[in-house]
């Protein structure tokens, strides 16, 4: 008797990943840092090169050789009419002509830097003085302003008011108590005094009621 036994199926392999791509890296050439630039130095005079002969001692005998050697003023007086000393001493008295006037030159700036420094110092005195005296003003002017808000004016514009009325009521009610018959000039003041301190009342309330809008 047979068994027929059911195939498998294959398994099928699995699929290979791709290469991963290798980075390249790139080399970068570093760069050099400047050298220093080196500041040029004030230039030096060289001294004269030194002459293998001396003509001029041809000249002189003997008995002036040996005054000279054995006298400084006169070595000195020999070497400084040499042409090449001459040269440096010629160059030495124009470069302290130079310096004099480069140091009369810095003296003159020196004063008018401290001029110019003396003048910028009172300026920023003044300066100070004025803005001073600006922020007194300021607030000064900060003050007289809350004084005179429409809240404030408004508020004494309906007590001098009621203070008008009272006085016109206390006149009114003197008059009253007096018990007297007015003369004609007596009821003129009376009327005339009393229509005053009414319009004093109502002329604030309308000044105040304008302020209010």
């Amino acid at each position: 008797m047979f068994f027929w036994r059911s195939r498998e199926p294959e398994e099928t392999p699995a699929p290979r990943p791709a290469p991963t791509a290798v980075p390249v890296v790139q080399a970068t050439p570093l760069q050099q840092a400047p050298a220093p630039t080196r500041t040029p130095g004030t230039p030096r005079e060289r001294p004269p090169a030194v002459p293998d002969t001396f003509p001029d001692l041809n000249s002189l005998g003997e008995s002036e050789l040996q005054h000279m050697h054995q006298s400084e003023l006169l070595l000195s007086d020999f070497v400084l009419a040499r042409p090449p000393v001459a040269a440096i001493a010629t160059r030495v008295k124009d470069l302290r002509e130079e310096n004099n006037k480069l140091a009369k030159d810095l003296l003159a700036k020196e004063t008018a830097f401290q001029g110019a420094s003396t003048r910028v110092a009172a300026g920023r005195v003044a300066l100070e003085a004025k803005r001073s005296s600006v922020e007194a003003l300021a607030a000064r002017k900060e003050v007289l302003l809350a004084k005179h808000t429409p809240q404030v004016m408004g508020t004494g514009l309906a007590q001098r008011a009621q203070e008008a009325d009272q006085q016109a009521e206390d006149t009114l009610n003197g008059a009253l108590a007096s018990g007297d018959t007015m003369d004609a000039a007596s009821l003129s003041n009376f009327r005339q005094k009393f229509t005053q301190q009414k319009m004093d009342k109502h002329w604030r309330l309308a000044l105040k009621e304008s302020l209010s809008k």
